[in-house]
């Protein structure tokens, strides 16, 4: 009986995980394909509440005898295909594939106090196990190489793998675990939306699409921010911006397609100027001199002096 096998992508680092129904008289799959970011998500966000109730529910019908069927199983399909959260949906199947294993043993004996015995064992063991799964949390999801475990599955590093659980969660969290450190892989935080996610390095950002669409903007600003302050850009931006600036004031006046052309020509021609003497202090490694800003600022009167020819001549015809 498998009721929740799932198959590792190391190289797309994706979870795809399917899940059974037990009951072969209405045989039921779901298949769902996660990221590994959204497996810590879910570890992190996990509501352990709604499996306790059930394992709550089920001891109370054991303890006073009655037969437990359907009601507990619906309550553990229901997160098992329902639930967001992929890890709920593990620990429902796990503990159903308990369930089901320890009541077909004690149905054959009939002795409740063994089964009740049995299944509070099984309870105490899930939830030492989901405490291990919270420390993996707290600890930054870091694998502990002296930590020893049952793996039932080789990994290589390119190479998918399939694993089936049964009645341990701990062994999702031992593989995954263990997948995390394969890939060295740490934990970071978002500084968009505050999620955590897994990376070699430090990305600032994690890979939901408007995230993603934050760091490329984040990326201009500070391609932006080094231009300004970069002293073998900023000449050259700052020249250009005052071209542009004279440029609008010679439309604005009337000037004629001729003499903006001839402006343009003057802008281009002292532009390449700067843009060369640029490249020479920075392959030399020295800062630009007082000569060079000098001449830059001869530049730009030369330009303005263009501007307020064309704008006498315009104010003279009007």
């Amino acid at each position: 009986m498998e009721l929740c096998t799932f198959e590792i992508n190391l190289i797309n680092e994706e979870i795809t995980f399917t899940f059974s129904d037990s009951d072969l008289k209405r045989p039921h799959k779901k298949a769902t394909t996660v990221s590994f970011d959204k497996v810590v998500a879910d570890i992190i966000n996990v509501n352990y509440n709604s499996i306790r109730e059930i394992t709550d529910k089920l001891e109370v019908e054991i303890a006073n005898g009655k037969e437990v069927n359907d009601p507990i199983s619906a309550d553990l399909y229901s997160i098992m295909f329902s639930s967001e959260n992929v890890i709920e949906r593990i620990i429902a199947s796990v503990v159903e594939y308990s369930h089901l294993e320890t009541k077909k043993q004690m149905n054959k004996s009939l002795k409740i106090k063994s089964w009740e015995k049995s299944i509070k064992a099984y309870h105490k063991n899930l939830y030492e196990e989901i405490d291990k799964s919270k420390a993996f949390v707290a600890n930054g999801f870091e694998y502990d190489k002296s930590h020893a475990f049952d793996m039932t599955v080789s990994f290589g590093k390119n190479r998918s793998a399939k694993v089936i659980l049964t009645d341990s969660f701990s062994q999702f969290i031992d593989v995954f675990t263990y997948v995390v450190y394969l890939k060295d892989l740490h934990i970071f935080t978002c500084k968009h939306c505050g999620a955590k996610y897994l990376a070699v390095a430090d990305m600032d950002f994690c890979k939901a699409p408007e995230c993603l669409e934050e760091r490329e903007k984040a990326k201009r600003r500070t391609k932006r921010q080094n231009r300004k302050y970069n002293p073998y850009v900023r000449p050259l931006d700052n020249f250009h911006e005052y071209a542009r600036g004279r440029r609008r004031d010679m439309t604005l006046a009337g000037a004629t397609e001729e003499e903006l052309a001839a402006f343009e020509e003057l802008h281009v021609k002292h532009a390449d100027y700067i843009r060369g003497s640029l490249d020479v202090f920075k392959n030399k490694d020295v800062m630009p001199d007082d000569e060079f800003y000098q001449i830059c600022k001869s530049f730009k009167k030369e330009l303005k002096a263009r501007v307020d020819d064309v704008i006498r001549k315009e104010s003279i015809k009007n």
